[in-house]
């Protein structure tokens, strides 16, 4: 398996990406991890060695890309004769508010990689790190400035898988490392995204009890949580509408199945849209919600469960049981029997 990550600085992306590749050890599993960032900072130190992680940034463009050709060779040379590995890289550059050209198609080709996966992570959380990160303290970026930074890295990488004709995925941080490996080295995996009022979070119990939900749904799916990139203090309108963005066209594009959960009669906007969203773009949906008896969110649902018991002898029934089993994921030898009609409806 051949994987080409990419997200923006401070998404924390190597961090995760080293929690999945542990978890791949534990299934046998080693892949080669290639932090282009690195090598291209050592690259760069052998050639000047008045650069730094401080200043590297500043060099012309046509400069950075021939360093940055040198290290992607060096790479692709490095990549033969291993069977698992991972390139870890930027789409983009955004310095002195400029965006700029971080990867050449040419060797994104020459990889070939099996899927495209993007990094993100709440805009707070990113500029926290990098006000600590004394290459990016002096950017002073705001939240509206990452929130767009994380866009063009998402919408040029998307482009690239299709130009490839290669799957793109879009991956929180703030979630397990389980996501990762799943759609890493268990691609056949149905992909689900739980919908639910974010309102309930306020409340611990309700809070804990979406938890349990979406724990137990994680020994049978990959599984995409909004929980996993709330919305912080630092509200603004670019904000609000990169949320709606994400979820819509990110997030519940990029799964197989919508699986809606009201732990209480407390009716939601955002799920309303996210569930015809779902609907309309051909993904199944299904809800639990004991007293649902609205006839328009019927009419834009394929099964609606009274409670989590029923939901969870539906999936029995129909294929989807575990395949988590003391934190190891293994698919039943007849996954093309039970997920054929998801990796059909991929292509």
């Amino acid at each position: 398996m051949r994987i080409f990550c990419t997200g923006v600085s401070g998404c924390d992306k190597a961090a995760y990406i080293g929690e999945a590749l542990r978890l791949a050890k534990r299934h046998g599993i080693s892949a080669k991890h290639f932090h282009v960032g690195d090598l291209f900072l050592k690259e760069a130190l052998r050639r000047r060695r008045n650069l730094s992680a401080l200043n590297i940034l500043n060099v012309s463009e046509d400069t950075r890309g021939d360093w940055l050709s040198t290290v992607f060779e060096r790479v692709l040379r490095d990549v033969r004769g291993t069977e698992h590995s991972v390139i870890n890289t930027h789409a983009v550059f955004y310095w002195k508010k400029v965006f700029s050209r971080a990867i050449d198609t040419h060797y994104a080709k020459e990889y070939d990689p099996d899927m495209f996966i993007t990094f993100i992570d709440n805009s707070e959380g990113i500029k926290e790190r990098l006000a600590a990160n004394p290459q990016w303290r002096s950017q002073g970026l705001t939240v509206d400035e990452i929130e767009l930074w994380q866009n063009v890295e998402v919408e040029v990488t998307r482009m690239l898988a299709d130009m490839l004709q290669k799957p793109h995925h879009v991956l929180p941080r703030r979630q397990p490392p389980e996501p990762v490996f799943t759609t890493m080295f268990l691609p056949e995996l149905p992909r689900v995204y739980v919908s639910f009022p974010m309102s309930n979070l306020k409340d611990p119990k309700l809070a804990g009890k979406i938890d349990d939900f979406v724990e137990k749904l994680r020994d049978r799916f990959t599984v995409i949580t909004p929980r996993a990139i709330e919305i912080g203090t630092e509200y603004t309108d670019v904000v609000g509408q990169q949320t709606v963005h994400r979820d819509l066209h990110w997030f519940i594009r990029g799964t197989d199945i919508t699986i809606v959960y009201y732990p209480l009669n407390v009716r939601s906007t955002g799920v309303d849209r996210e569930v015809k969203e779902a609907f309309e773009t051909g993904k199944e949906v299904w809800m639990v919600d004991a007293l649902e008896k609205s006839p328009f969110l019927k009419h834009f649902s394929h099964a609606i469960f009274p409670d989590e018991k029923q939901l969870f002898a539906f999936l029995d029934e129909h294929g989807f049981s575990s395949v988590r089993k003391k934190g190891l994921y293994s698919l039943p030898k007849d996954w093309k029997r039970r997920y054929g009609r998801f990796l059909d409806a991929r292509t």
